[in-house]
């Protein structure tokens, strides 16, 4: 049924992509060329991670399984770096507890706060990821927690451009 409502809408990118994606209902979309500024990497924007598959991960210091997730979530840049960048977004209400969480991290860490213009898609819980997929597309939506295989499957999942013919 997915693939005749494609045809109807004439192969456009997000159609395509919405027969990839997967979790409860999430809507695909072109993903937003947000601009963050990191507390550990400077400015960064989305958009120059362009064809690589960005993780985008929000997240508490005082959160368990958003703790536990964290060194998955270094190991896969570690693994990947050529393929994935992981962006950990923090939802905590000041940014101490995550200046000291962050020492070690090797990927951008933005302190949210307040800034409800840094939400990609609604937050149910935590941790929540979003995966944006290498054409640039949103693609895929989690809350709850990632196991390192999940999260590299992932990576394989949405890591390879899809080419749309005319």
């Amino acid at each position: 049924m997915k693939w005749m409502l494609c045809l109807w809408l004439g192969l456009s990118v997000p159609c395509l992509a919405q027969m990839r994606q997967m979790d409860n209902g999430f809507k695909i979309k072109p993903a937003p060329s947000l601009t963050f500024k990191s507390l550990n990497r400077g400015t960064i924007s989305l958009s120059q991670y362009k064809g690589k598959v960005i993780i985008l991960n929000y997240f508490a210091t005082w959160c368990p399984p958003c703790r536990r997730e964290f060194p998955d979530l270094m190991a896969l840049q570690k693994a990947y770096p050529q393929k994935v960048q992981v962006v950990a977004l923090s939802l905590d209400d000041t940014v101490d507890p995550v200046r000291s969480f962050i020492k070690s991290v090797n990927f951008p860490v933005v302190w949210v706060g307040d800034n409800r213009s840094a939400m990609v898609g609604p937050i149910r819980g935590i941790p929540t990821t979003y995966v944006i997929d290498a054409n640039f597309v949103l693609a895929y939506a989690k809350s709850g927690y990632l196991t390192s295989d999940e999260l590299k499957q992932l990576v394989v999942r949405f890591s390879k451009p899809y080419i749309v013919s005319s």
